[in-house]
């Protein structure tokens, strides 16, 4: 009995490393955040097996009720395909910050 707890306990300590919050992912052994900057990612997890880049301007509504355009802003989308075993990674990048990293279901 006293086995089959040892063996419980070790798989559920080497489960909880890879149980990350959706802001964060894994390259190798190298951990990436929402807060990385974009030099550290590509230095950590390389080149994105697929990115998409839009410009969008946003608009606002004013207090009187007109809209209002904003200046542009640049959007890109970096897709890493992480193999087999692991969800892909969405980072999103706004003028060059990013701003969001989600699972690529």
């Amino acid at each position: 009995m006293h086995t089959s707890r040892v063996v419980a306990i070790a798989a559920v300590v080497v489960m909880v490393p890879s149980v990350l919050p959706a802001d964060t992912f894994r390259c190798g052994s190298k951990l990436v955040t929402q807060d990385s900057p974009l030099s550290e990612i590509m230095a950590k997890c390389g080149a994105p097996s697929h990115k998409e880049v839009s410009e969008v301007q946003p608009t606002a509504r004013t207090v009187n009720g007109t809209v209002q355009r904003l200046p542009t802003i640049r959007m890109e989308v970096w897709t890493y395909n992480r193999g087999s075993n692991s969800l892909g990674m969405k980072v999103t990048v706004v003028d060059g910050k990013v701003t969001k990293i989600e699972s690529a279901e």
